[in-house]
Order: C-alpha cells, then sequence, then structure tokens
C-alpha cells in the first residue's frame, strides 16, 4: 500500500503533467496566432500603403501637368518633380515586398509603364510647342498612360487587400480555436485540481475528523473507544497507536479506581476512628468524609451539602477559604461554637483549610483548591481558663483599687497638709510614692477596662455618627497637648462619608489611646493625621504618625495584652491601652490594624460598620447633629 506522502506526490505529478501539458499547447496556438497577424503585417499591409501612395503622387504628377497648360510652369515642373520622387519610393517599396503570385509581373508592368509616362511629360510640357500639339499630345499619349499606372496601382492594391481579408480570417479561426483550446485547458486543470481535493479530503480530512471526534469522546470519558485500522499508511499507523494509548489509558484508569476506592475506604475507616471533630467538604459545598464526632455532634454527615447542616459560621468560613486558597478562622477569639455533650456544655473553634491540587497550565505547575478540611478544635478548657482568669483581673483589680485609692489620699495629704516642713529627703520619697501610686491606679484602670471590655463592651448604645464629627472631637482634645509638643495635628476627614454605628463614648477612648500614642512617639515638627475612608459597608479610620514606626516583626503583637516595644520609655504604660482599643472596636463588629507610613512612621486604622440608609429627600431644616 503506498502511503499518504506517495499519493499526494502522485496527484501532484498528475496535475503538474495537466498544467504543462496545457500550458504548452496555449503557447503553441498563441504562437500561431502571433505568426498570422505578423504575416499581415509584414506581407500585405506595407504594399496596400505603397500603392495608395502612388496613386496619390500619380495624381499630383498630372497636376503638376495641368499647371503648366494653366501657364503656371514653375508650380507645375516642382509638383512633378517631387510626385516623381514620392512615386518612384513607393514602387521602391513595393518591389522589395513581393509576396503574392502575380503581384511581381504586375509591379514590373507598372514600372514599366511609369517609366514611358516620365518620357512623355516633357513632351508635353514644353512651352515651345503649340498648346494644341500639346493637348493633343496629353490626351492622346500621357493620359492613357496615366489611366494604365492608376489601373495597375488599383490592381496591386485589391490583390493585398484581398490577401489581407483572407489572412485576417484565417487569424480569427486561429484565435477562436486558441480560445477553445484556452478553455478546454482550464477546465482540465480544473478537473484536475477537484480530483486533488477530493482525494486530499478522502486521504487526509477524513481520518483527521474521525480521529478529533474519537478524541473528543475519550476527553469525556469513553475510555473503550477503539478505531477501526484500514490500510498501512501513515494514518493507520496513528490509529493502532491511539489504540494502543486509549488502552493504556484504560488500565491505568482502572488501577487509578481500585487505588482510589481502596483509599476512600481506607480514609473513610481511619475518619470513623479519628478522636477529633473533622470533616471534608469538596469545592461544591458537599461533605464528603466526616469523623464519628463530627457527624454525632454537628450533624455533619458524608453526602451532606453544607449549606443544609446549619452550620452557618463553618460555611462562610469553607467558602471563604475556597475563595482565598488560605485558612480562615473566625475573626473574634470568642466565636465559638456552642454544644452540649453528654448533658455537658462544651465550646468548639472552627478552622477552615484547603486542599490544594496539583495542575499543569501554560507556566507550569500550579496549585488550586480542590476542597476544605474542616476541624472543630475543643476550646471549653480554653475558654474556661480565660473567663477564671477574666474574673480573677477583675476580682484583683477592683479589690486592690480601694486600700490604693486610700493610700494616694493619704501621701496627697502628707505633702499637702504636713504639720512640720518636710526634707528634701522625705518630699521626694512622697512624690516617688505618690506617683508610683498614680502609676497603679492607671493599671488597674487598665486592667478594669480590659474586664469590662471583654465583659460588658458587647452591650454598646451604639447610635448612628458622622465620622468626621468623631475626629474633630477627638483632635480637640489633644490639640493643647499637640501644640506643646511642636507638633501639627490634622483631620482630613470627608464631610460626605457614610454615618457609622458607634458608642461615642467609647470611640473617644479609642482615640484617645491612639492620638496619645502618635503624639508620644512623634518628634517635634512632626505630623499626626487623622483621616477616614469609606470601603464596602464600612468606615475604615486611619492615625497616621511621622515618628520612628512599629517594626514589622512586632506588628503581630502590638495589641496583646502587656506587649511594649523596644525602646519605650518607663512612663509609656504596661502595654495595655491597644488591647483595649482592639476589645472596643472588635465590640463594635470592626478590625482593627498597623501598618508603615509612607516616608516612615506608623498608621494605626479601625474599621466602623457603615449605616445603610435609602436615598431620602433634601433635607430643609435649620442645624445639624452628630
Amino acid at each position: 500500500m503506498y502511503g499518504i506522502r506517495s499519493k499526494i506526490l502522485a496527484v501532484w505529478v498528475v496535475m503538474l503533467a495537466t498544467v504543462a501539458g496545457s500550458g504548452l499547447v496555449i503557447l503553441a496556438h498563441l504562437t500561431e496566432l502571433g505568426e498570422a497577424v505578423d504575416v499581415i503585417l509584414r506581407e500585405n499591409y506595407r504594399s496596400v500603403i505603397a500603392s495608395q501612395e502612388m496613386k496619390e503622387a500619380l495624381e499630383r504628377m498630372d497636376s503638376g501637368v495641368l499647371f503648366h497648360f494653366a501657364g503656371r510652369g514653375h508650380e507645375g515642373a516642382a509638383i512633378l518633380d517631387a510626385g516623381i520622387a514620392d512615386f518612384r519610393k513607393a514602387l521602391d517599396v513595393e518591389m522589395g515586398n513581393i509576396t503574392l503570385p502575380g503581384e511581381q509581373e504586375t509591379a514590373e508592368r507598372l514600372s514599366r509603364a511609369f517609366d514611358a509616362f516620365i518620357e512623355t511629360i516633357p513632351t508635353v510640357v514644353d512651352p515651345a510647342r503649340e498648346e494644341a500639339s500639346r493637348r493633343t499630345d496629353y490626351f492622346a499619349r500621357l493620359l492613357p498612360r496615366f489611366q494604365e499606372i492608376k489601373s495597375l496601382a488599383n490592381a496591386l492594391l485589391e490583390m493585398n487587400q484581398s490577401n489581407m481579408s483572407e489572412a485576417n480570417d484565417r487569424a480569427r479561426a486561429k484565435a477562436a480555436l486558441t480560445a477553445r483550446v484556452i478553455l478546454w485547458s482550464l477546465l482540465a486543470c480544473g478537473l484536475t485540481t477537484i480530483l486533488f481535493g477530493h482525494l486530499i479530503q478522502l486521504w487526509i480530512l477524513h481520518p483527521i475528523r474521525h480521529l478529533t471526534r474519537s478524541v473528543e469522546e475519550i476527553r469525556g470519558g469513553n475510555f473503550d473507544l477503539v478505531l477501526s485500522v484500514g490500510g498501512r499508511d501513515e494514518f493507520a499507523r496513528l490509529a493502532s497507536g491511539f489504540n494502543a494509548m486509549a488502552a493504556t489509558i484504560r488500565e491505568l484508569r482502572r488501577r487509578d479506581q481500585r487505588d482510589v476506592a481502596r483509599n476512600r475506604q481506607a480514609m473513610g475507616e481511619v475518619f470513623q476512628a479519628l478522636p477529633v471533630t473533622v470533616a471534608i467538604v469538596d469545592a461544591e459545598g458537599r461533605i464528603e468524609e466526616a469523623s464519628t464526632l463530627a457527624e454525632h455532634w454537628f450533624g455533619l454527615k458524608s453526602g451532606l451539602p453544607l449549606r443544609e447542616s446549619g452550620l452557618e459560621m463553618i460555611q462562610e468560613l469553607a467558602e471563604k477559604a475556597l475563595l482565598e486558597a488560605t485558612p480562615q478562622e473566625p475573626p473574634n477569639p470568642d466565636d465559638l461554637i456552642q454544644r452540649f455533650v453528654d448533658g455537658e456544655e462544651r465550646f468548639f473553634r472552627p478552622l477552615a483549610t484547603p486542599i490544594h491540587s496539583l495542575t499543569e497550565n501554560q507556566t507550569g505547575t500550579a496549585t488550586e483548591p480542590v476542597g476544605v478540611a474542616i476541624i472543630l478544635k475543643d476550646f471549653t478548657q480554653v475558654r474556661e481558663q480565660r473567663e477564671l482568669k477574666r474574673s480573677v483581673v477583675g476580682t484583683v483589680s477592683h479589690q486592690l483599687k480601694t486600700p490604693l485609692t486610700a493610700l494616694r489620699m493619704s501621701l496627697h495629704l502628707l505633702l499637702q497638709e504636713a504639720s512640720e516642713p518636710l526634707t528634701a529627703r522625705q518630699e521626694d520619697l512622697l512624690q516617688t510614692a505618690r506617683d508610683e501610686s498614680e502609676r497603679m491606679v492607671k493599671i488597674l484602670d487598665d486592667l478594669l477596662d480590659i474586664h469590662r471590655a471583654e465583659a460588658g463592651f458587647r452591650r454598646l448604645n451604639r447610635e448612628a455618627v458622622r465620622p468626621q464629627w468623631l475626629a474633630e472631637e477627638a483632635t480637640r482634645i489633644h490639640q493643647e497637648d499637640a501644640n506643646r509638643r511642636g507638633i501639627a495635628l490634622n483631620v482630613r476627614v470627608p464631610a460626605d462619608l457614610p454615618e457609622v454605628l458607634a458608642d461615642s463614648p467609647r470611640l473617644a477612648h479609642v482615640f484617645d489611646n491612639l492620638l496619645a500614642n502618635a503624639l508620644r512617639h512623634t518628634p517635634p515638627r512632626g505630623a499626626v493625621t487623622v483621616s477616614a475612608i469609606s470601603e464596602v459597608g464600612m468606615v475604615r479610620f486611619l492615625v497616621t504618625d511621622s515618628g520612628c514606626g512599629v517594626a514589622v516583626e512586632d506588628r503581630t503583637q502590638v495589641f496583646e495584652p502587656f506587649w511594649r516595644g523596644t525602646g519605650q520609655c518607663p512612663d509609656s504604660g504596661v502595654g495595655l491601652g491597644l488591647t483595649i482599643v482592639r476589645e472596643i472596636v472588635r465590640a463594635h463588629n470592626g478590625e482593627v490594624g498597623v501598618a508603615g507610613a509612607p516616608g516612615g512612621g506608623a498608621v494605626f486604622t479601625f474599621t466602623l460598620p457603615a449605616v445603610e440608609r435609602p436615598p431620602a429627600r433634601p433635607d430643609t431644616t435649620l442645624g445639624a447633629c452628630p
């Protein structure tokens, strides 16, 4: 059997031979047509022109003779000389272009008649002779020769014109034949091209289409497809290789199915034996596997859509983990799920971790989330310890504040109402004791604030407040301190920002902590700026300073209790202010953060929920409220 290459080459040779043969035939006919036209131009046209010129010269010579009879011999002689010269020139052309039978004899007779005509002219135009004799010679001798010459010239003219007409008819016939030959040649080339296209479609396109459909079926999952193999050409070998590949894929698929089934069974058994609460959710939100505890305590059964479990917090975390491809936990540490297990109250904290799969793309290997692992950590003991700590901190702080207040009052009285003058040493000791007692009172106040934040800040008196008013009120309190330090305190809050839901006194505490810290860490001639921007459903407040900033490694700890950065002065507190800020903002359903400011310094941010109001008609009442 011939291969595709041999078949295409054979058809190409046939097509080339057809085109070459047609071209040679057309070229031969065009050559013959050209020769026929050349014959017309070369053999007859010059003789026709020469005969016409001889007739015109003869007429002029006769006019010259008549000029002599009219008494204008000088002009008549010039006309005769010019006519004789033109006639001889045309006669020479004719004698040199003899191509037809009988043309030679006619031309010679014409030459002899012209010679006799020339010999008679002097006798007729001689002015010495009598006019009557001259007239008699003209009509008896010259005029008959004139008519003979003209008749012979007409004979040559008609002879060549007749031959030109016959040659023209032959050229037309040749042109028509050539046109038919060209038409048939084009038709042959067209038929050859159609045949070649049909064979190409039969040999190449049909097998390619069949192979494409087979590939589409395999891509759709039909791995049992087998291509029919016919012939020994390249497509037959390709079909054989394709069948071998499909067989390999089928075997690998069966092997993978066995491995997947075995692994699924093993994973299910492991899940059932796990002493932890964990579940696997696929990308469509359906639970694939769940441990025994997850099924008994939370109702997370295999095959159940996660949205039907009633656990909205877990569903939101799973969707966010799939979308962002990062582990997700509730933003608030106190966001726990309560469950009663065997009559005992227990608390769980969910964690959603994306499960990644390796995929190949144009840029290389990449990962994409294909599911989520839901892990529910038992936080019951952690919560109990946290509640105990809060209780101890609140109780101890409250119990210590009463005697400490009495101590502060005693030291104040000693300094103000001493019965005897105090020595410098005594006054220094009392002043130091009073300062330390004031510092202890501030620490206890901070501890109580944290206790209240963790226990009672959730009961806030929130109302709609303009962000610009909040910022202006906060900076107004600190304006004097900023002037004293030589620091510019700026407010850049747009008036058209949406209102926020906030407890104004609690937010004043947040601004006080952030502005006090910013002013404390900003050098003279620096600047502290309070700004705000609108975000989706929130308003973000920013407190920016031009100080030394917060190191990147410290930014994750700056809001933790009792954390103090390196290089802080002793009277900067014990590290509870920013913790209180965080708790107040979280109680408002907001978040806090810290970043570096452009050009140096720090940017502390926090968000508050924006008030969603429907579009209202313009308010024409006077006055404005916060």
